[in-house]
């Protein structure tokens, strides 16, 4: 995943920073998840997307809430969605008026 000119974070980077701040290992959450540890790994590098599995076993190690994890996913994808169709949707032909 290229993510060099987003500002928005993939959600792995907010995953790595609450390992950190809590000192949880990769290993650690993926034996408390039932997540692979190769799956913890490639999230945590941006290169595997976060699906409703894996946020509700997010959420329930974490304690927190599985929405919390899909929200961030479904906002990184939509920010790189809009980098990478930025110039086309430009062009889209509005067929309902904006409301007033």
């Amino acid at each position: 995943m290229k993510n060099e000119k987003l500002k928005t974070p993939p959600p792995g980077a907010h995953l790595k920073e609450i390992l950190d701040n809590f000192g949880i290992s990769n290993y650690r959450l993926a034996k408390a998840s039932g997540i692979p540890a190769t799956a913890v790994g490639q999230i945590l590098a941006g290169r595997r997307r976060i699906t409703a599995e894996t946020a509700i076993r997010l959420g329930a190690a974490l304690n927190m809430s599985a929405q919390f994890w899909l929200n961030a996913q479904t906002h990184y994808d939509l920010m790189r969605a809009r980098e990478s169709v930025k110039e086309s949707a430009s062009h889209v032909e509005p067929l309902i008026p904006a409301s007033s």
